[in-house]
């Protein structure tokens, strides 16, 4: 295949013990349905970086915000998106550990601490003013307080545990992604 077919995004829904979720407003947004709206902090994983450590690096960077990883919670695959290339988004469970806000003046126009349902009710009209019934955070959102609401918010309960694994041996070099490391992550709800 041409190279860099895809381009990998990480989106962190860092919820804290009052069930409100960390989120930001971008300076400027992708499209103009997105200006002002709130959405989950999050960019573009780095090369060989890892899910895990790329969203809670982007949540830091955006807001300042430290988190803890908890689980990958969905995952959306769409083509033709930046560069021209596929685009592979991960919406990830983090928990903070750490709570005041210190967004990133050069990206970030506001950073705040919302109550899931009020995410989700942005999230409806955002998907409105996209002209779809609900978008792919929407879509997140509902599930997620839904999960709350019946007392399974933990990394466990909802989404895929990243687990790290020993990478195999004899493939040749270059031939997979699995000889770079001695080893690699794992996203699994298999426990």
């Amino acid at each position: 295949p041409d190279f860099a077919t895809h381009v990998v995004g990480v989106g962190g829904m860092c919820i804290n013990e009052r069930h409100e979720v960390l989120v930001v407003q971008e300076r400027r947004a992708a499209t103009t349905t997105s200006q002002g709206s709130w959405k989950l902090p999050g960019g573009l994983v780095d090369l060989a970086e890892e899910l895990d450590v790329a969203v809670e690096r982007e949540v830091l960077e955006e807001t300042g915000v430290r988190s803890r990883f908890k689980s990958l919670l969905a995952l959306r695959h769409q083509h033709g998106a930046a560069f021209g290339r596929d685009d592979a988004y991960c919406v990830c469970l983090l928990s903070p550990l750490s709570a005041e806000i210190r967004a990133c003046e050069r990206e970030i126009a506001a950073a705040a601490w919302l109550p899931l349902p009020e995410y989700y009710e942005g999230t409806k009209a955002t998907s409105a003013r996209q002209g779809v019934e609900e978008n792919f955070n929407a879509f997140v959102a509902r599930n997620v307080i839904a999960a709350a609401e019946a007392g399974n918010l933990d990394g466990a309960a909802i989404g895929l545990a990243a687990r790290e694994m020993p990478a195999p041996k004899g493939y040749l070099p270059g031939v997979t992604g699995l000889t770079n490391r001695e080893t690699y992550r794992l996203y699994s709800g298999f426990h």
